[in-house]
């Protein structure tokens, strides 16, 4: 029994292991700067824009130069008409990490006319638009601006606490500069009472074990959310502090 026991231990830590190697590059790009978007809308629905040459730039400072370190292949692009209104483009994306290079397709659609008072009028800008956009799929694939995809960027406290971080630190932000400003929240949601000694505890456990700044994504939405679930709960008559003493 403690056999099996202590295998199925190896085999878990060798999961968690293996999930934490797999998510790195995706921790690493993940959080965006709310600067480099801005609110958008097409045919009514609303969504977050991302800059793309600030998108271009931060895959430059994680692969290299476009062209070597990433990019997509032009031998391997082609572009065609979807229908009489759409064309589509169809490439290679590369990428270099960790010494090896990696690649995958990646297709994107675009309308190439508009409607104009004398018909359809050409987009002269249809293949760049096409391509930008090609690019932002790959980029997305790999988790570049996965907090925007993923939504958090609905959250304002999560968009607060990304401009407080860029503002003080800029895009050179050290793990150490980012885990003071969080412990320095912890400190400070405390003091107001918007969270238990014990919680605090437990995040301030995650802030010290995390490795990129990118992995404090998940802490800050959790610790957003939990914040807005104990002002609920008092707001309802409810212990929000779950019978501890504050």
């Amino acid at each position: 029994m403690f056999a099996i026991i202590e295998s199925c231990k190896r085999f878990l830590g060798g999961q968690a292991s293996a999930k934490k190697e797999n998510m790195k590059l995706w921790q690493w790009v993940q959080v965006t700067n709310p600067d480099t978007t801005q609110a958008a809308e097409k045919e009514g629905r609303k969504f977050i824009a991302i800059c793309a040459q600030a998108q271009r730039q931060r895959a430059t400072e994680v692969f290299g130069p476009y062209g070597k370190g990433w990019g997509l292949k032009s031998k391997e692009s082609k572009f065609s008409l979807l229908t009489k209104e759409l064309i589509l483009f169809q490439g290679e994306f590369f990428y270099s990490w960790q010494g090896r290079r990696y690649s995958f397709p990646v297709e994107s659609s675009i309308a190439h006319s508009h409607p104009g008072k004398n018909g359809l009028k050409l987009d002269d800008e249809c293949i760049k638009k096409v391509v930008t956009d090609a690019e932002t799929k790959a980029l997305s694939k790999l988790g570049f601006n996965a907090d925007v995809f993923l939504g958090l960027f609905d959250d304002n406290r999560y968009v607060d606490d990304l401009r407080k971080e860029f503002a003080e630190y800029g895009t050179n932000a050290t793990l150490e500069n980012v885990k003071s400003i969080y412990q320095n929240k912890l400190s400070a949601v405390r003091a107001r009472k918007e969270i238990t000694a014990e919680q605090m505890k437990r995040f301030a456990r995650q802030i010290a074990s995390v490795r990129t700044p990118g992995e404090l994504a998940e802490i800050r939405l959790e610790l957003n959310r939990l914040i807005k679930e104990n002002a609920t709960r008092g707001k309802n008559g409810a212990n929000a502090m779950h019978g501890q003493s504050v």
